[in-house]
């Protein structure tokens, strides 16, 4: 059932973090240790509106929001969710 109900959200997911199949396994490897750096930081998992950005990208993004505070990390958090939420409603409406 929550295959079903979550199905086409993690297609959508995938579609959008796509750029990341490109990375070197270097770019992965920073990427995998900064996502941890970030989480164990401000308690939240990174996320960034994926879509059109390559994975170097990312990670500088990344690597510069480290240095946020965590109010200024939940401000941009939410404006990267909303992008992403945005994008996902746009084809249905």
């Amino acid at each position: 059932m929550l295959r079903e109900k979550f199905g086409a959200s993690a297609d959508l997911s995938q579609k959008e973090q796509s750029g990341i199949a490109q990375a070197s396994s270097d770019t992965i490897r920073q990427l995998a240790q900064l996502n941890q750096t970030y989480f164990e930081t401000f308690g939240f998992i990174f996320i960034i509106c994926a879509t059109g950005l390559d994975p170097e990208t990312m990670l500088a993004a990344l690597k510069e929001r480290l240095n946020h505070t965590r109010s200024e990390e939940l401000l941009l958090a939410a404006q990267e969710q909303l992008k992403i939420t945005l994008i996902r409603l746009e084809p249905l409406l």
